[in-house]
């Protein structure tokens, strides 16, 4: 393709990156997509995909060379955005009386409370 068009091949150390980037964006665009559902997307579903997304964020964190700033980056907003979330009592009882989550998403912190 890049031949095809004349345009320079990418680097090693480009490929490497795109590919970071791919696997640290992948959990977002499906948290994005389950959360954008045009059906059967409740509001139970939020707490418990911020909470996958935060644990595959953190859990890819180690394991990456270039992108670590980006998993900062979204870990970051994250928190900002959603921070007063999960606190709220609603959308903690609207996440446990959904059959597929109950309380299997909850640390055990929070299952104590």
């Amino acid at each position: 393709m890049f031949t095809a068009l004349e345009v320079p091949l990418l680097h090693d150390n480009e490929v490497a990156f795109v590919q970071e980037y791919c696997s640290v964006m992948q959990p977002l665009a499906l948290a994005l997509d389950m959360l954008q559902a045009e059906n059967k997307c409740y509001i139970g579903f939020l707490l418990p995909t911020l909470t996958f997304l935060e644990c595959k964020l953190r859990a890819l964190k180690p394991s990456v060379k270039l992108t670590g700033p980006l998993i900062d980056a979204i870990l970051s907003a994250l928190g900002t955005r959603f921070a007063a979330y999960s606190d709220r009592s609603e959308l903690i009882i609207a996440t446990v009386t959904l059959p597929q989550f109950r309380l299997r998403w909850l640390d055990k912190a929070k299952k104590a409370a």
